[in-house]
């Protein structure tokens, strides 16, 4: 994330290399996608570089073992010219919208001749990438995705956005500084409840992104774990009462996430429970439409 400037009369760019500023692992993958795409419409070799340049870029930072990845390059102090650093945390977020990203990428270079070798790159690392979060996001019990974790996996809990972990955590604080108060306890986003801070709306993006990299790579032990997310997600739809949750966010985006890992799931395995898993949903949130009147929505 920076600010951005190009000179159209030199066609060249203008920013200067700055380590306060943030390369995200979700960006970069997306652009790796939209080169590939103009390498596939067009031959051009240098989309096909620049998309082989950035994947060298990320491949080198992804943990041998958790398939994690920094969530950003640079945020550091403002020094230009610089290094700019790998993070020391995975946001899972990124890095699960990261994965299905690689995919597209791959899916674009297998159209043409040239585009073979990146393409088996990127579906490596997405596959993996997709397992580590998978594997060391997802708490089944509380039925949350963590937020940040360790390359390795582990749960990252040091500052790394402006909440507090734990209750526990902002107790304490508050009784140094009552304005901690005003601080939200966040320690990652649940299927319906403990939505995020910035968000008016329940659930989160991760269990589709995962199903559908689950779909496109056949990995049996992601189809299981996508299977029980959205078992869970089911289940903890029937707990909804109406279009809002008790934390007064909307449920239809949470609702039309899982409706669609459920859809991936089935094309997975042709399992008719998916399907009616989906059906469910859908038929869930459809029912709701009646009920919302103004001003509540």
């Amino acid at each position: 994330f920076c600010h951005y400037a190009w000179s159209d009369a030199d066609a060249r760019h203008v920013l200067e290399r700055n380590p306060a500023h943030c390369a995200f692992e979700s960006v970069g993958a997306r652009m790796i996608h939209w080169w590939a795409a103009c390498y596939a419409r067009t031959g051009d070799e240098k989309c096909l570089d620049y998309a082989q340049r950035m994947t060298d870029k990320w491949r080198p930072v992804q943990h041998p073992e958790s398939g994690l990845v920094p969530d950003f390059f640079g945020a550091v102090a403002s020094k230009p010219g610089a290094p700019m650093p790998p993070g020391e945390w995975t946001e899972c977020r990124g890095a699960s919208l990261a994965s299905l990203a690689y995919l597209d990428a791959a899916a674009e270079l297998q159209a043409r001749d040239g585009g073979a070798a990146l393409a088996s790159q990127l579906s490596e690392m997405a596959e993996k990438m997709a397992l580590g979060v998978a594997r060391n996001s997802y708490d089944g019990e509380r039925r949350l995705f963590i937020e940040h974790l360790q390359l390795d996996g582990k749960p990252y809990a040091s500052a790394a956005r402006y909440t507090f972990h734990t209750q526990a955590e902002k107790d304490e604080a508050v009784k140094r500084d009552p304005l901690m108060a005003e601080v939200s306890v966040y320690m990652g986003t649940g299927l319906y409840r403990n939505p995020s801070y910035w968000e008016h709306c329940a659930g989160t993006s991760i269990v589709y992104e995962l199903s559908e990299v689950a779909r496109i790579t056949k990995n049996r032990e992601l189809i299981e774990r996508c299977g029980r997310m959205v078992n869970d997600a089911r289940d903890e739809s029937r707990k909804q009462s109406g279009p809002f949750t008790e934390d007064g966010c909307w449920t239809f985006r949470a609702s039309g996430h899982y409706i669609k890992a459920a859809v991936s799931l089935y094309r997975a395995t042709n399992d008719a429970r998916y399907r009616d898993i989906a059906s469910e949903l859908a038929n869930r949130e459809i029912a709701c439409l009646n009920t919302v009147v103004y001003p509540e929505w």
